[in-house]
């Protein structure tokens, strides 16, 4: 236990014998500065316990321990998405989206209905510009450009890792051994790509040989089909066993995506004077939204998620304007709803009943 300045000059002064220890005498007076980089020593030795260990070391040492065992924190990425032209233009043409910018890559399709689709990657790094979708204003002069539309994001960025998702994946590493395809492995090799929030992992599931396995993307929905392509094409490109990608010899790999759980959320609100049903809307989507979000975290480790009618009603009275909810509806039905395994809650539409 580290001792303060005041114990240890305490102690220090009860030691000497026939000379007078009082606040300001000589004797005192020598002790105390003594006293004080004693304290700031127990200081740094309770600091240095805390970091020696990995359930209360800052991020700094954790990163270190976690170093023993080959893991690294995940770093902040880019977001992946289509960008759709009236015209064909160069790859790495620039262009601008609110206050992000994005560079064009590789051509996906040829011309489609007048127009060409682009890969397309975010300069900036993170979750905020996931969100960005619409209309591209050109940095990089292209001629006869008049049509310029980000489509999707189809690869969403990530943060960068937070210190306690971080000291779960080290702890993980204990209790799970991830080894020559089983299922540890993969879902190491899975959540280690871009864009993938967690996954399940299902064998056998068509038979000897074959596994299933189901991701959910970063923001913690559907994945798109080009993420779940290029995990496919790392994995297990052919699907036969043949040990083309990733996976062993012998194991025929498929990748899909969860499916969306759509609900419709029916509420009989009681209002603080002011405030309307229509007004507030915006505002109980972003609620509900952020509920399903919280179920959806945690699907990679359930085995299945329940959306609970009086969780529903505690977020929907977080919202300003709402004094109580006099009656609330999942899908018509006053009850709660449980998905399967490989579903998620998704939210299309709340009404007033």
């Amino acid at each position: 236990m580290a001792k303060t300045y005041e114990e240890i000059l305490d102690e220090m002064c009860k030691r000497v014998k026939e000379c007078s220890t009082m606040e300001g005498s000589f004797i005192y007076t020598a002790l105390a500065p003594f006293a004080m980089e004693l304290a700031l020593v127990y200081l740094q030795l309770e600091e240095d316990e805390k970091n020696g260990f990995a359930d209360t070391a800052d991020y700094e040492h954790l990163k270190r321990l976690a170093l023993d065992r080959g893991i690294i924190p995940n770093q902040a990425t880019h977001a992946v998405g289509i960008g759709k032209f009236d015209v064909e233009i160069p790859v790495g043409s620039k262009f601008s989206i609110n206050t992000y910018s994005f560079i064009s890559g590789e051509q996906i399709t040829g011309k489609q209905d007048g127009y060409f689709y682009y890969k397309m990657t975010s300069e900036q790094v993170g979750t905020e510009v996931n969100t960005v979708i619409g209309k591209l204003t050109a940095i990089t002069f292209i001629r006869n450009l008049n049509y310029a539309y980000l489509t999707e994001i189809t690869i969403p960025a990530e943060d960068d890792e937070d210190i306690e998702t971080f000291r779960l994946r080290y702890f993980e590493t204990f209790n799970k051994k991830a080894f020559g395809g089983n299922k540890a492995d993969y879902i190491d090799k899975i959540n280690s790509f871009n864009g993938v929030g967690g996954c399940k992992v299902y064998p056998l599931w068509n038979g000897g040989g074959t596994v299933k396995i189901i991701v959910l993307n970063s923001n913690y929905e559907v994945p798109s089909s080009t993420l779940i392509n290029t995990i496919q094409n790392v994995i297990d490109p052919n699907i036969d066993g043949n040990g083309d990608g990733y996976a062993p010899i012998g194991h025929k790999v498929t990748i899909a995506g969860v499916t969306a759980y759509k609900i419709t959320v029916g509420c009989s609100l009681i209002l603080d004077s002011g405030y309307s049903f229509e007004s507030i809307k915006p505002n109980l989507v972003i609620a509900i939204n952020n509920y399903f979000k919280t179920l959806n975290r945690n699907w990679a480790n359930s085995d299945f998620i329940t959306v609970r009618l009086a969780q529903i009603t505690t977020v929907l009275l977080d919202v300003d304007g709402v004094i109580d909810v006099a009656s609330c509806q999942l899908n018509g039905k006053a009850r709660n709803i449980e998905l399967s395994q490989d579903e998620i809650p998704t939210l299309q539409n709340i009404v007033e009943i």
